[in-house]
Protein backbone atom coordinates (compact mmCIF):
# COMPACT_ATOMS: atom_id res chain seq x y z
CA UNK A 1 0.00 0.00 0.00
CA UNK A 2 1.44 3.36 -1.04
CA UNK A 3 0.09 6.87 -0.70
CA UNK A 4 0.73 9.60 -3.24
CA UNK A 5 3.16 12.43 -2.61
CA UNK A 6 1.14 15.21 -4.22
CA UNK A 7 4.15 17.54 -4.35
CA UNK A 8 6.23 15.21 -6.54
CA UNK A 9 3.45 13.38 -8.38
CA UNK A 10 3.95 12.60 -12.07
CA UNK A 11 0.92 11.43 -14.07
CA UNK A 12 0.82 8.00 -15.70
CA UNK A 13 -2.10 8.43 -18.11
CA UNK A 14 -1.80 11.98 -19.43
CA UNK A 15 1.15 14.07 -20.62
CA UNK A 16 1.00 17.15 -18.42
CA UNK A 17 2.73 19.03 -15.62
CA UNK A 18 1.68 21.51 -12.93
CA UNK A 19 2.62 24.52 -15.03
CA UNK A 20 0.03 23.50 -17.63
CA UNK A 21 -2.81 24.33 -15.24
CA UNK A 22 -1.65 27.70 -13.97
CA UNK A 23 -3.31 30.94 -15.07
CA UNK A 24 -6.49 32.89 -14.47
CA UNK A 25 -5.19 34.00 -11.09
CA UNK A 26 -5.91 31.48 -8.36
CA UNK A 27 -8.60 29.79 -10.46
CA UNK A 28 -6.24 27.98 -12.84
CA UNK A 29 -7.21 26.78 -16.31
CA UNK A 30 -10.81 25.95 -17.06
CA UNK A 31 -10.84 22.37 -18.36
CA UNK A 32 -13.42 20.88 -20.72
CA UNK A 33 -13.65 17.14 -20.07
CA UNK A 34 -15.66 15.40 -22.81
CA UNK A 35 -15.67 11.63 -22.99
CA UNK A 36 -14.12 11.43 -26.46
CA UNK A 37 -10.81 12.73 -27.77
CA UNK A 38 -12.50 13.81 -31.01
CA UNK A 39 -14.73 16.19 -29.05
CA UNK A 40 -11.80 17.45 -26.97
CA UNK A 41 -9.94 18.24 -30.17
CA UNK A 42 -12.93 19.82 -31.91
CA UNK A 43 -13.55 22.13 -28.95
CA UNK A 44 -9.92 23.26 -29.08
CA UNK A 45 -9.90 23.63 -32.86
CA UNK A 46 -13.07 25.73 -32.96
CA UNK A 47 -12.86 27.82 -29.79
CA UNK A 48 -9.21 28.01 -28.63
CA UNK A 49 -6.36 30.15 -29.86
CA UNK A 50 -2.63 29.52 -29.36
CA UNK A 51 -3.27 25.78 -29.07
CA UNK A 52 -0.57 23.50 -27.67
CA UNK A 53 -1.15 19.73 -27.75
CA UNK A 54 0.30 17.32 -25.21
CA UNK A 55 0.07 13.89 -26.84
CA UNK A 56 -0.81 10.88 -24.67
CA UNK A 57 0.06 7.28 -25.54
CA UNK A 58 -3.36 6.30 -24.17
CA UNK A 59 -5.28 8.74 -26.37
CA UNK A 60 -6.05 11.29 -23.65
CA UNK A 61 -4.45 14.18 -25.52
CA UNK A 62 -4.37 17.48 -23.63
CA UNK A 63 -5.23 20.61 -25.62
CA UNK A 64 -4.06 23.84 -24.00
CA UNK A 65 -5.11 27.24 -25.28
CA UNK A 66 -6.70 30.62 -24.74
CA UNK A 67 -10.23 32.00 -25.03
CA UNK A 68 -11.36 35.60 -25.05
CA UNK A 69 -14.35 37.26 -23.41
CA UNK A 70 -15.02 40.96 -23.17
CA UNK A 71 -11.56 41.71 -24.51
CA UNK A 72 -9.81 39.64 -21.84
CA UNK A 73 -7.86 36.44 -22.52
CA UNK A 74 -8.09 33.52 -20.13
CA UNK A 75 -6.56 30.04 -20.02
CA UNK A 76 -8.49 26.91 -21.02
CA UNK A 77 -7.87 23.26 -21.82
CA UNK A 78 -9.71 20.22 -23.11
CA UNK A 79 -9.02 16.54 -22.57
CA UNK A 80 -10.95 13.30 -22.90
CA UNK A 81 -11.84 11.42 -19.72
CA UNK A 82 -12.61 8.28 -21.69
CA UNK A 83 -15.81 6.31 -21.11
CA UNK A 84 -17.17 5.37 -17.70
CA UNK A 85 -16.32 6.25 -14.14
CA UNK A 86 -13.16 4.08 -13.82
CA UNK A 87 -11.56 6.10 -16.62
CA UNK A 88 -12.84 9.35 -15.06
CA UNK A 89 -11.18 8.29 -11.82
CA UNK A 90 -7.77 8.07 -13.51
CA UNK A 91 -7.88 11.21 -15.64
CA UNK A 92 -9.67 13.57 -13.28
CA UNK A 93 -7.53 12.53 -10.31
CA UNK A 94 -4.36 13.24 -12.26
CA UNK A 95 -5.69 16.61 -13.43
CA UNK A 96 -6.66 17.61 -9.90
CA UNK A 97 -3.37 16.48 -8.36
CA UNK A 98 -1.56 18.57 -10.99
CA UNK A 99 -3.53 21.62 -9.87
CA UNK A 100 -6.61 21.90 -12.10
CA UNK A 101 -9.65 23.25 -10.21
CA UNK A 102 -12.45 23.91 -12.74
CA UNK A 103 -14.03 21.18 -14.86
CA UNK A 104 -16.95 20.97 -17.26
CA UNK A 105 -18.03 17.68 -18.75
CA UNK A 106 -19.50 18.14 -22.24
CA UNK A 107 -21.00 14.80 -23.15
CA UNK A 108 -23.99 12.91 -24.48
CA UNK A 109 -26.96 11.20 -22.88
CA UNK A 110 -30.17 9.32 -23.51
CA UNK A 111 -33.52 10.77 -22.47
CA UNK A 112 -35.48 9.33 -19.52
CA UNK A 113 -38.49 11.65 -19.88
CA UNK A 114 -41.02 12.02 -22.73
CA UNK A 115 -40.47 15.77 -22.91
CA UNK A 116 -36.68 15.46 -23.23
CA UNK A 117 -35.96 14.74 -26.90
CA UNK A 118 -33.02 14.22 -29.21
CA UNK A 119 -31.36 17.58 -29.88
CA UNK A 120 -32.08 18.96 -26.41
CA UNK A 121 -29.41 19.94 -23.90
CA UNK A 122 -29.49 18.83 -20.27
CA UNK A 123 -27.47 20.48 -17.52
CA UNK A 124 -26.99 17.96 -14.71
CA UNK A 125 -27.68 19.52 -11.32
CA UNK A 126 -26.96 16.17 -9.64
CA UNK A 127 -26.50 12.51 -10.55
CA UNK A 128 -27.88 9.16 -9.40
CA UNK A 129 -24.83 7.08 -8.44
CA UNK A 130 -25.65 3.85 -10.28
CA UNK A 131 -21.93 3.08 -10.56
CA UNK A 132 -19.42 1.49 -8.22
CA UNK A 133 -16.26 3.57 -8.69
CA UNK A 134 -17.29 6.38 -6.36
CA UNK A 135 -18.13 3.85 -3.63
CA UNK A 136 -14.38 3.39 -3.21
CA UNK A 137 -14.38 6.95 -1.85
CA UNK A 138 -17.75 7.52 -0.17
CA UNK A 139 -20.90 5.48 0.62
CA UNK A 140 -23.97 5.67 -1.59
CA UNK A 141 -25.65 8.03 0.89
CA UNK A 142 -23.17 10.75 -0.17
CA UNK A 143 -24.80 12.90 -2.89
CA UNK A 144 -23.27 13.56 -6.29
CA UNK A 145 -24.06 17.23 -6.88
CA UNK A 146 -22.82 19.79 -9.40
CA UNK A 147 -21.04 22.83 -8.02
CA UNK A 148 -23.54 25.56 -7.15
CA UNK A 149 -21.65 28.21 -9.12
CA UNK A 150 -21.89 26.14 -12.30
CA UNK A 151 -25.58 25.54 -11.73
CA UNK A 152 -26.34 29.23 -11.13
CA UNK A 153 -24.42 30.34 -14.20
CA UNK A 154 -26.04 27.60 -16.31
CA UNK A 155 -29.46 28.84 -15.25
CA UNK A 156 -28.57 32.28 -16.60
CA UNK A 157 -26.93 31.03 -19.79
CA UNK A 158 -29.94 28.95 -20.82
CA UNK A 159 -31.91 32.20 -21.16
CA UNK A 160 -29.46 33.34 -23.86
CA UNK A 161 -29.85 30.43 -26.28
CA UNK A 162 -32.52 29.46 -28.81
CA UNK A 163 -32.37 25.68 -28.24
CA UNK A 164 -34.00 23.79 -25.38
CA UNK A 165 -31.97 23.44 -22.19
CA UNK A 166 -33.32 21.40 -19.31
CA UNK A 167 -31.83 21.36 -15.81
CA UNK A 168 -32.23 18.48 -13.38
CA UNK A 169 -31.00 15.18 -11.99
CA UNK A 170 -29.42 12.65 -14.35
CA UNK A 171 -28.52 8.97 -14.03
CA UNK A 172 -24.93 7.71 -14.16
CA UNK A 173 -24.60 4.01 -14.98
CA UNK A 174 -21.73 1.54 -15.04
CA UNK A 175 -22.95 -0.57 -17.94
CA UNK A 176 -24.55 0.61 -21.17
CA UNK A 177 -25.22 -2.93 -22.33
CA UNK A 178 -26.82 -4.12 -19.08
CA UNK A 179 -28.93 -1.04 -18.32
CA UNK A 180 -29.87 0.03 -21.86
CA UNK A 181 -29.70 -3.13 -23.98
CA UNK A 182 -30.67 -5.54 -21.17
CA UNK A 183 -27.78 -7.91 -21.84
CA UNK A 184 -27.08 -10.62 -19.28
CA UNK A 185 -29.36 -12.45 -16.84
CA UNK A 186 -30.48 -9.35 -14.93
CA UNK A 187 -32.41 -7.65 -17.71
CA UNK A 188 -35.67 -7.56 -15.75
CA UNK A 189 -33.86 -5.90 -12.85
CA UNK A 190 -32.60 -3.19 -15.19
CA UNK A 191 -36.08 -2.63 -16.61
CA UNK A 192 -37.44 -2.18 -13.10
CA UNK A 193 -34.58 0.12 -12.07
CA UNK A 194 -34.84 2.35 -15.15
CA UNK A 195 -38.61 2.60 -14.78
CA UNK A 196 -38.13 3.81 -11.22
CA UNK A 197 -35.63 6.44 -12.37
CA UNK A 198 -38.18 7.68 -14.90
CA UNK A 199 -40.91 7.76 -12.23
CA UNK A 200 -38.63 9.79 -9.98
CA UNK A 201 -38.25 12.43 -12.71
CA UNK A 202 -34.63 11.70 -13.60
CA UNK A 203 -34.07 13.49 -16.91
CA UNK A 204 -31.35 11.61 -18.75
CA UNK A 205 -28.84 8.81 -18.46
CA UNK A 206 -25.07 8.87 -19.07
CA UNK A 207 -21.88 7.30 -17.69
CA UNK A 208 -19.52 9.82 -16.05
CA UNK A 209 -20.99 12.78 -14.16
CA UNK A 210 -21.61 11.27 -10.73
CA UNK A 211 -17.96 10.45 -10.18
CA UNK A 212 -16.85 13.84 -11.48
CA UNK A 213 -19.05 15.48 -8.85
CA UNK A 214 -17.89 13.16 -6.06
CA UNK A 215 -14.18 13.48 -6.84
CA UNK A 216 -14.45 17.27 -6.96
CA UNK A 217 -15.90 17.33 -3.44
CA UNK A 218 -13.47 14.77 -2.02
CA UNK A 219 -10.33 16.39 -3.41
CA UNK A 220 -11.50 19.88 -2.44
CA UNK A 221 -11.68 18.72 1.18
CA UNK A 222 -8.37 16.86 0.92
CA UNK A 223 -6.46 19.71 -0.71
CA UNK A 224 -8.13 22.56 1.15
CA UNK A 225 -9.32 24.71 -1.75
CA UNK A 226 -12.33 25.06 -4.03
CA UNK A 227 -12.72 22.61 -6.90
CA UNK A 228 -15.79 23.15 -9.07
CA UNK A 229 -17.39 20.88 -11.66
CA UNK A 230 -20.42 20.84 -13.93
CA UNK A 231 -21.90 18.67 -16.67
CA UNK A 232 -23.63 19.55 -19.95
CA UNK A 233 -25.18 16.79 -22.04
CA UNK A 234 -26.48 16.63 -25.59
CA UNK A 235 -29.42 14.24 -25.83
CA UNK A 236 -28.72 11.70 -28.61
CA UNK A 237 -31.37 9.09 -27.76
CA UNK A 238 -34.96 9.08 -26.51
CA UNK A 239 -37.25 6.19 -27.47
CA UNK A 240 -34.10 4.27 -28.44
CA UNK A 241 -30.73 4.59 -26.64
CA UNK A 242 -29.22 5.94 -29.86
CA UNK A 243 -31.40 7.84 -32.30
CA UNK A 244 -31.36 6.91 -35.98
CA UNK A 245 -31.59 10.61 -36.78
CA UNK A 246 -27.91 11.44 -37.27
CA UNK A 247 -28.67 15.08 -38.00
CA UNK A 248 -30.51 15.45 -34.69
CA UNK A 249 -27.68 13.71 -32.85
CA UNK A 250 -25.11 16.07 -34.39
CA UNK A 251 -27.29 19.03 -33.45
CA UNK A 252 -27.48 17.81 -29.84
CA UNK A 253 -23.70 17.63 -29.58
CA UNK A 254 -23.30 21.01 -31.30
CA UNK A 255 -25.77 22.59 -28.88
CA UNK A 256 -24.11 20.97 -25.85
CA UNK A 257 -20.69 22.26 -26.89
CA UNK A 258 -22.07 25.73 -27.59
CA UNK A 259 -23.75 25.79 -24.18
CA UNK A 260 -20.57 24.54 -22.49
CA UNK A 261 -18.43 27.23 -24.09
CA UNK A 262 -20.92 29.94 -23.11
CA UNK A 263 -20.97 28.53 -19.58
CA UNK A 264 -17.18 28.59 -19.21
CA UNK A 265 -17.00 32.12 -20.61
CA UNK A 266 -19.58 33.32 -18.12
CA UNK A 267 -17.83 31.51 -15.26
CA UNK A 268 -14.56 33.15 -16.23
CA UNK A 269 -16.20 36.58 -16.45
CA UNK A 270 -17.37 36.15 -12.84
CA UNK A 271 -14.28 34.52 -11.37
CA UNK A 272 -11.27 35.98 -13.17
CA UNK A 273 -10.50 39.56 -12.23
Amino acid sequence: MQTIDFATFEPHHIHACREDFLGNGDVGRYVFIPGSNDRAQSIADKYFTNVVVRQSKRGHHLYLGDMEINGKTFKVASISTGMGTPSVDLILSELIILGAKRFLRVGTAGSMQPDVRVGDVVFATASVRDESTSVNYVPYQFPAVASLDFTCVANNVRKEVDYRVRMGVVHTKDSLFAREFLCGPSGQDSISFVNKMKAYGVMATEMESSHIFVLSKIYAKLLGYSIKSGCVLGVIGDDDPFSNDKEAQDLAIQNAVDFGVRLIKNMAAEEVA
